[in-house]
């Protein structure tokens, strides 16, 4: 299937196992491209990419303790 006629997931996750374990189960089971973000402020960086679908963590504070949440996160997903 073509790149552009795949669905796009944006996985954030400040866990770095956990978001790389969260890709492989999604390559695994499906066709989609994976982008992956270990913070909130790096994924609206990058929203101009298009995801069909973005899975955010709620706790988004252990690379940078000031970091925004998932729920800040979403609130500028959505602006």
């Amino acid at each position: 299937m073509k790149q552009e006629n795949k669905i796009k997931i944006f996985l954030v996750d400040d866990d770095a196992v956990y978001l790389k374990l969260l890709e492989i189960e999604f390559m695994e089971h499906g066709d989609f491209v994976i982008e992956t973000y270990p913070t909130g402020e790096r994924c609206i960086e990058f929203l101009s990419h298009n995801p069909d679908v973005i899975i955010l963590d709620y706790h988004l504070d252990g690379i940078d303790k000031n970091a925004m949440n998932g729920i800040e996160a979403l609130d500028k997903i959505k602006a």
